[in-house]
């Protein structure tokens, strides 16, 4: 593994995701190329990985190093099953050279649930983050916002929540530079007397914390930019998260399907192409691919299953991104300052 000390290296795996290994090594192309001074190191097997690279310049494929394993972690496999016997995977290997400081990050398409048990085997937490959290940012008619959990942790604390804003105000921070981000609750009403305990619990804490705070929002308020940072527990985050991808779809093709319904209907899609292209290519999900898993002492970005190449690339440069720009620290800065709510207040039950 010979890297020049002037390049930035990301680590990743490439035999994780639906459509490995062609998608992320076509990614990995794809970054090199936009990147200057990106050296990608591909963790998979190299019978497969060598012909996606066969036709790529020489002066990109010097950019691009393989190391081979013959181990894959499935999609069916247990977290606790992968870090028994999952030690010389691709995804595990490629984790690992990211604890030893060869790389910045690393990038997975793979098992989510195998690689946050991996990463924080690995990698461990930032003192005081009880759980990581994944994070992403989402296209908004205001810019972009950055919501977590999107399925991490399925059941969540007060205190965890707090913890996720903290995290999502440095990820805006850092990743999406925002300054002072506003932070919002996910809820099912405005009202303070509205949700479950834990949320209502969680507002009232955030209400004393350092945090740009804003309170409670609703589910129609994801995309209408109200928050630049979008609190929730894992399982309403990647519900809300996988709606709006699946009415994002849904628009395109009924777009599609109108536009070529009738002669007229065709002569108006011409027409319009170049604006609807346009208006398309903001909110599209690719655009935004690789979602954060916050809370590590080293970057840890998770591509989505069935990603492109396209969005393969993105999340390298999501990594590039957190890496560089030391977000890390950014977490831990804001975590010293979350000292300042009593320790007390997060037993505290919720106010009615």
């Amino acid at each position: 593994m010979s890297v020049s000390s002037l390049e930035i290296t990301v680590s990743v795996d490439a035999m994780g995701g639906d459509n490995a290994p062609t998608a992320p090594v076509q990614g990995a192309i794809l970054a090199c190329t936009q990147i200057p001074l990106l050296h990608v190191i591909l963790f998979g097997d190299t019978e497969q990985i060598e012909p996606l690279l066969a036709e790529v310049p020489a002066n990109i494929r010097t950019k691009i190093s393989i190391e081979h394993c013959t181990e894959i972690i499935s999609g069916n496999d247990k977290p606790s099953t992968t870090i028994r016997k999952g030690q010389q995977s691709s995804m595990n290997r490629a984790i690992q050279v990211v604890n030893s400081g060869d790389c910045v990050g690393v990038v997975s398409a793979g098992n989510t649930g195998a690689l946050m048990a991996l990463a924080m085997f690995n990698l461990r937490c930032l003192e005081g983050i009880e759980r990581p959290a994944l994070g992403r940012a989402i296209p908004t008619a205001q810019g972009t916002t950055c919501i977590l959990d999107l399925g991490a942790n399925l059941q969540c604390t007060a205190e965890h929540l707090v913890q996720y804003g903290m995290m999502g105000t440095a990820f805006a921070e850092t990743v999406i530079q925002t300054k002072e981000p506003l932070v919002g609750l996910l809820n099912i009403g405005t009202e303070e007397i509205k949700g479950p305990a834990n949320i209502r619990h969680a507002d009232s804490l955030l209400q004393k914390s350092h945090l740009n705070y804003h309170g409670f929002i609703e589910g129609s308020d994801l995309v209408s930019g109200r928050a630049d940072v979008i609190v929730c527990d894992g399982f309403s985050g990647n519900v809300a998260l996988k709606v709006a991808e699946g009415v994002f779809g849904l628009l395109r093709n009924s777009l599609k399907e109108a536009f070529h319904s009738t002669t007229s209907s065709k002569l108006g899609g011409v027409l319009a192409q170049g604006a609807i292209r346009k208006s398309f290519a903001r909110f599209d999900p690719i655009k935004l691919e690789g979602a954060a898993l916050l809370g590590l002492k080293k970057t840890v970005v998770k591509a989505h299953g069935n990603t492109t190449a396209e969005g393969f690339s993105n999340a390298i440069k999501i990594a590039l991104e957190m890496g560089n720009n030391h977000l890390e620290e950014n977490i831990a800065t804001h975590l010293q300052r979350m000292k300042e709510i009593p320790k007390d207040l997060y037993h505290a039950p919720p106010t009615s």
